[in-house]
């Protein structure tokens, strides 16, 4: 049988732990950016729609006037 060395055993417990916690942080900050970009481009297209609102709102005060 072949007999296995646990000599560093413990540094390799340390770094799998350590690159899990890195993967659950870079995967953390990849979801909040993505977020908070959605919220931008949902931010934008209301501006674009609040635009299109008041540009109709002065065309129809000079089409009145």
């Amino acid at each position: 049988m072949i007999q296995l060395k646990f000599k560093h055993r413990k540094v390799v417990h340390y770094t799998l732990l350590i690159s899990i916690i890195l993967l659950q942080i870079i995967a953390i900050l990849t979801w909040y950016n993505e977020t908070k970009l959605a919220e931008a481009f949902d931010d934008m297209a209301t501006a674009g729609k609040m635009n299109t609102i008041n540009n109709a709102l002065l065309t129809s005060q000079d089409d009145f006037n």
